[in-house]
């Protein structure tokens, strides 16, 4: 899905204030390049 918008994913990691055990904790981070910014769907 993030990839068809430009996204790429970044890295999965253990959020701090999600405690252990949670399977809430792990969350995935998911960026996009500065050339791919588009403010407003110009």
């Amino acid at each position: 899905m993030m990839s068809s918008n430009s996204w790429a994913e970044g890295e999965d990691f253990d959020h701090p204030a999600v405690p252990d055990g949670n399977p809430l904790r792990r969350h995935c981070l998911y960026r996009l390049a500065r050339a791919n910014w588009r403010p407003d769907n110009a």
